[in-house]
């Protein structure tokens, strides 16, 4: 397994509320470290074989001029950012790879 560091950014937030139940009221950092592990194997973050093949489908179709139904849309459109998602993933997972060696 590789760790991959993850940032989730958002406001600072002063901790006034736990104040009155035993907390300091220091502020929280705008930003947090997530290091999830992830899997060495690099391969396994690609849609399967059948899937692929369903996205490629529907994506020729829409390309040759043939409407799409809204569910079918919306399929493809989920199955694109399943795909983008997994693709981040494993450069994510090479660049920390690479890192370590």
């Amino acid at each position: 397994m590789t760790k991959v560091g993850l940032y989730a950014i958002g406001k600072s937030t002063t901790l006034e509320s736990n104040k009155s139940q035993g907390g300091n009221g220091k502020t929280m950092p705008p930003s947090v470290l997530i290091e999830p592990e992830i899997p060495t194997d690099l391969a396994q973050f690609r849609l399967p074989a059948g899937v692929q093949q369903r996205l490629q489908d529907l994506l020729d179709r829409q390309d040759h001029g043939t409407a799409l139904t809204p569910a079918e849309r919306q399929e493809a459109e989920g199955l694109v950012n399943l795909a983008e998602l997994l693709s981040l993933l494993r450069l994510r997972g090479q660049r920390a790879a690479q890192q370590k060696s």
